[in-house]
C-alpha cells in the first residue's frame, strides 16, 4: 500500500455462498467489505497504522476506518481479528461472529473507537475476546434498524460499566423475555473465569 490512498477498501466482494480463509489486509480504510449473502470468513486479520500521511506522524488509513464492514446477509466470521480500526465490526445485516477478537495498537493513539456498530439485522457473538486499549472505547453501539442480539461466553478486558451500557441494556431485554422465548442469552463478563455470567462483571 502507498500513502495518498485513504478511503480505500482492501477486500470487497459482491459474490455469495463463498469461503474466504487466511486473508490478511494491512493498512486500508475499509479492511474487508462483504456485500452479498452467506459468505464465510475464517482466520482473517485486518490491521492498520504503519502508513503515515505525508509529512506527519498521523496514520493515514485509520481515520474513519472499519476492519469488517458486513453489509451482506448471513455473513459468518470465525477466528477473525479486528486489529486497530475506529470500528471493529460494522454490522448492517444478519451476522454471526464466532471466536473473534478486537484490539487497537496503542502505538497509533486511536481513541473513541467502537467494537460493534450494530446498525441492522440480528447479531450473534460468541467465544470472543475484546480488549480496550484506549481511554474511550464503546463496546456495543446499536442503531434503529438493529434486531436481536445473542451474546455468549465472551471475554472483555478493561471496559468500564458506562462503555458496556448499550450492550447490557439489550441483554437485559433478552433476559426479561426469556420466559416467552426459546432463546437463552447470557450477559458478558470481563474475565475468563466468569465469562458465562448473566451480568457484566467489572
Amino acid at each position: 500500500n502507498l500513502s495518498g490512498l485513504a478511503g480505500n477498501v482492501g477486500f470487497l466482494t459482491y459474490i455469495g455462498d463463498s469461503h474466504f480463509t487466511d486473508i490478511v489486509v494491512v493498512d486500508y480504510t475499509i479492511g474487508i467489505r462483504d456485500c452479498k449473502w452467506s459468505n464465510h470468513y475464517t482466520r482473517c486479520h485486518v490491521w492498520g497504522g504503519p502508513i503515515m500521511k505525508k509529512g506527519t506522524n498521523v496514520s493515514e488509513m485509520l481515520e474513519n476506518s472499519i476492519a469488517f464492514d458486513l453489509q451482506g446477509n448471513d455473513c459468518l466470521l470465525d477466528g477473525c481479528y479486528a486489529d486497530t480500526a475506529m470500528i471493529g465490526y460494522n454490522v448492517c445485516n444478519h451476522v454471526r461472529i464466532f471466536n473473534c477478537a478486537y484490539f487497537s495498537n496503542p502505538t497509533y493513539k486511536l481513541d473513541n473507537m467502537t467494537v460493534f456498530n450494530h446498525q441492522k439485522g440480528s447479531l450473534i457473538v460468541t467465544g470472543g475476546r475484546f480488549a480496550k486499549t484506549a481511554p474511550h472505547v464503546t463496546l456495543y453501539k446499536r442503531g434503529p434498524g438493529a434486531k436481536k442480539l445473542f451474546w455468549n461466553d465472551n471475554v472483555l478486558l478493561n471496559f468500564s460499566e458506562k462503555e458496556c451500557e448499550d450492550l447490557n441494556r439489550e441483554l437485559k431485554k433478552s433476559i426479561q423475555s426469556e420466559s416467552a422465548s426459546t432463546n437463552e442469552t447470557k450477559l458478558a463478563a470481563t474475565d475468563s473465569r466468569s465469562s458465562t455470567s448473566r451480568k457484566v462483571v467489572l
